[in-house]
């Protein structure tokens, strides 16, 4: 596949005339653009994060009234580890080739390029403003928690063993599986003596125990290849990468930062978000009517082979990447209050899933 380099890749490069050809490209004919505006959105340490208010020759309904963009970040650091990482050309990627095969909800897409490295990158998107973030440490109710497990399936069930989809470098986070689940075990028992200090002390007794029993382990479960059945995932999918969009009747999601999805058993993101995303209580009554429902609406949205049995069966093993997760923001993530307090939820909120489950049949 050819790469070209985006013409423009920071936000002081943009022009007018260059705006009006990605909005004329994004099938808004006659958008022509003759000034704008922009604000910076959220602290961009990954990426440099932006709204553009445009002005039109002639204004008219359907033009976007603002639209949302990313470039590499003006942090070299962050820009490097980005680039180095796949992260950047990963979500590029995620917009030009693989939004249009699939059925979850998404923003829209008006512009997506990056160079071969990754390291120079442009991504305009729809702005969904004034959309709500979901928020992981809140949790969500009932509803909320039905419409985003469910929402999973317009990822899993076009991407299920489908070769064309799976087959990318970039799509998988490594060529090589086993090396895969080295590295997070490494990254797991790194993570742990931070955790330890900064988090244990919220958590109880029985949680702890198992959460350093796993560091024992030979692999996490969750990366164990009995998990068969191979399709796209998030990775990431929880409540903080939600955008809900008010609408007459109830709010609706959309999905964003894909900059870590891969391949993977589709129950790693079923059991993420649900044991991460409810409060255990609630977890406990609604878990496994859920897992049942998204199974369903898997089969007829086309999967035949992938018994409710196994479903299940793969959803307990899963629910240890939520734990791999948290262990992970203890090596990576910026020290920060709130960083702390998520970290702390995740893990227990993981753990409680995993004794409630019974899955420490699962550690090896």
């Amino acid at each position: 596949m050819m790469i070209d380099a985006p013409e423009v890749s920071q936000v002081a490069e943009i022009s007018a005339t260059w705006l009006s050809r990605v909005l004329e490209g994004a099938g808004f004919d006659g958008a022509e653009v003759v000034s704008f505006t922009t604000r910076p959105v959220g602290t961009g340490q990954a990426a440099g994060c932006f709204r553009i208010l445009p002005e039109y020759s002639r204004p008219r309904a359907g033009l976007p009234r603002s639209i949302v963009t990313k470039f590499p970040s003006d942090d070299e650091a962050s820009r490097t580890s980005g680039a180095s990482a796949g992260t950047y050309a990963r979500e590029i990627e995620f917009y030009r080739s693989l939004q249009s095969q699939l059925s979850i909800r998404t923003p829209r897409s008006y512009l997506a390029e990056r160079d071969e490295s990754g390291g120079r990158f442009a991504l305009l998107l729809e702005d969904l403003a004034p959309a709500d973030q979901g928020d992981q440490l809140i949790g969500c109710d009932a509803e909320f928690a039905r419409a985003a497990v469910m929402e999973l399936v317009g990822l899993h069930a076009p991407s299920w063993n489908n070769s064309a989809m799976l087959g990318s470098n970039l799509v998988s986070y490594t060529s090589v599986p086993e090396r895969a689940r080295g590295i997070m075990n490494r990254i797991y028992r790194v993570g742990l003596p931070h955790f330890m200090v900064r988090c244990a002390d919220k958590l109880e007794k029985d949680e702890v125990a198992l959460i350093q029993r796993v560091a024992e382990c030979e692999e996490l479960p969750s990366e164990h290849p009995r998990l068969q059945a191979r399709c796209l995932t998030h990775n990431d999918y929880r409540l903080d990468n939600f955008l809900f969009v008010p609408s007459d009747a109830v709010a609706t999601l959309r999905v964003v930062d894909w900059q870590t999805y891969g391949t993977g058993n589709p129950m790693r993101d079923v059991s993420y978000f649900i044991g991460g995303c409810l409060l255990p209580e609630l977890r406990s009554c609604l878990e496994r009517d859920l897992v049942r429902e998204y199974h369903a609406l898997l089969c007829t949205s086309g999967v035949a082979d992938y018994d409710f049995d196994t479903c299940w069966s793969d959803y307990r093993q899963a629910s240890y990447h939520g734990l791999m997760n948290a262990m992970a923001g203890m090596v990576f993530a910026k020290q920060t209050e709130r960083g702390d307090r998520l970290f702390t939820a995740m893990a227990q909120r993981h753990a409680r899933q995993i004794i409630d489950l019974g899955a420490g049949e699962f550690l090896l």
